[in-house]
């Protein structure tokens, strides 16, 4: 997993989509974006979620489409047991899940994924 460091952000919440190159995942002063969590694996994703302290939020990112770690699937990734943990009450963190349905890279990711089902 690569880590680019930020130092600055524009706003000190998570209402802020950074340009984001390539696949990787991002530090920020008080928090992490993390994309592809589908590609993480449960020892992966507690590898990240243990290093963190209790002022930062965390923004996990993903497909199950496009699973590309060939030792996850999708009932095992990492980001299959953050929507399930996001399904349940916790006391130490508020935690939401939500459904993303548009396509946004362009005509030939949405015709792919809508004909590669």
């Amino acid at each position: 997993m690569k880590v680019i460091s930020i130092k600055e952000i524009e706003y000190d919440d998570f209402i802020y989509t950074p340009q984001v190159e390539d696949n990787h995942n991002y530090l920020f002063n008080n928090g992490i974006l993390s994309k592809n969590c589908q590609n993480f694996s449960k020892k992966s994703l507690k590898t990240v979620l243990t290093r963190l302290d209790s002022t930062c939020k965390v923004v996990c990112i993903g497909s199950n489409r496009q699973i590309d770690n060939n030792f996850v699937n999708k009932y095992t990734n990492g980001l299959n047991f953050m929507l399930k943990a996001a399904n349940e009450k916790h006391e130490e963190v508020k935690m939401f899940a939500t459904s993303l349905h548009k396509v946004e890279r362009g005509a030939i990711t949405a015709f792919a994924e809508r004909i590669l089902k």
